[in-house]
């Protein structure tokens, strides 16, 4: 693993030798490696894999313990399944772009805290289904069937909103002081607080109250229906009220031109 140690960097900034005095006695004020800014002075480039999707981003220095690094993050993914007569076609995409400071609060380590923001989140999870005729759905612990000549189906999605804050903890530095030090492999772990995902549930079609079109009627009509399927919605955000803390388990390769 590589460590953020004293000598990181000295071999570029190293006091020169003190120059004689001079006339008057006084040898004149230089320079020396304390005084040197490392604002915007290295740069790096590198991809990392989380569940945030695959990254690619580029890192600069700030200060000789500070680091500033952006990513994009994006992936797709798409799947069909039938379960029970319900038929689903979803895709998952995710598009969002990170921005943190990497802070290394020990001289002689590559451990690191980092404080930053996931904006322009993207992230969803949108879908269709369809429910077979004379098959059965469920909605909050009621039966519903499927019209062979007008069958249920629907569209929906889960959301999350655009800003959030998030925080990892890690090892590895993006942008190492060491001028023979180029290529690292960081690790971070944490988690970005996305908040209560937002789910969409939109039903059409007819159902009826048992099997082979007994007594049915069309969902947008049906009180009943519209209350159950409203319910239902509710326990599918309490259930997915865990990932408010999204997690962010990341690592990768990183270069330092």
């Amino acid at each position: 693993m590589l460590a953020l140690d004293a000598a990181d960097g000295m071999g570029e900034g190293a006091a020169a030798p003190a120059p004689a005095a001079g006339a008057g006695g006084h040898a004149p004020v230089l320079a020396t490696a304390g005084d040197d800014s490392w604002f915007f002075k290295k740069f790096a480039f590198g991809a990392t894999v989380s569940p945030l999707g695959i990254s690619v981003g580029s890192a600069t220095s700030l200060t000789r313990g500070v680091n500033m690094r952006v990513q994009g993050n994006f992936f797709n993914y798409s799947f069909n399944q039938s379960i029970s007569g319900v038929n689903f076609d979803a895709t998952a995409s995710l598009r969002s772009i990170q921005g943190q400071f990497d802070w290394f609060p020990f001289q002689r380590s590559s451990f690191h805290v980092s404080p930053g923001v996931l904006f322009y989140n993207q992230n969803e999870i949108t879908g269709n289904g369809l429910v077979t005729q004379n098959e059965s759905i469920t909605f909050n612990d009621t039966d519903y069937y499927s019209q062979s000549t007008d069958p249920l189906h629907g569209t929906g999605g889960v959301f999350f909103r655009k800003t959030s804050p998030m925080l990892t903890v890690g090892w590895g530095n993006w942008v190492p002081r060491r001028r023979e030090k180029h290529l690292t492999f960081p690790i971070d772990v944490g988690f970005a607080y996305v908040g209560d995902p937002k789910i969409d549930i939109t039903m059409a079609g007819s159902v009826c109250q048992g099997a082979h079109d007994f007594e049915c009627g069309p969902v947008q009509t049906d009180p009943s229906f519209q209350s159950n399927l409203n319910a239902q919605i509710a326990k599918y955000r309490q259930d997915l009220n865990v990932i408010r803390f999204y997690p962010v388990i990341s690592t990768g390769i990183v270069y330092k031109f």
